[in-house]
């Protein structure tokens, strides 16, 4: 039944025992994958994991070749993984899925705190 009403969803998972199903769904782009688990009371869990390694290497090598700032109208200055930029919405007073709205000044902190230098693609402060 849930399989008509999630058409990018494909079947993961069922467990008799449990009565639970478990539905998935891979963004190559991201890297992220959604798991829909349908409960036998009928609630609805969402679990969402994705990939960092290959965004954190990026960022270590783009960061280990940064020329300067001189001659250059945009630095991509940081690359933050969709899952840790909820998180990090979430630390600095936004709301992740809702809107876009941040305290930049707290977001800089955390950028600049070395627990979140892998994010980073430029040395130094932000």
């Amino acid at each position: 039944m849930q399989a008509s009403l999630l058409p990018q969803y494909r079947l993961h998972a069922r467990d008799t025992a449990a009565k639970t199903t478990t539905y998935v769904k891979d963004d190559p782009r991201t890297q992220i994958r959604t798991y829909l688990i349908f409960e036998a009371d009928g609630t609805i869990k969402v679990r969402k994991t994705q990939r960092v390694d290959a965004v954190l290497d990026l960022n270590k090598d783009q960061a280990n070749a940064f020329t300067g700032y001189r001659g250059k109208e945009w630095v991509c200055t940081s690359r933050v993984p969709l899952i840790e930029w909820n998180k990090l919405l979430t630390a600095s007073g936004g709301t992740p899925g809702i809107d876009a709205e941040y305290d930049r000044d707290k977001m800089r902190k955390l950028l600049n705190d070395a627990d979140y230098r892998a994010f980073k693609t430029v040395p130094g402060k932000i």
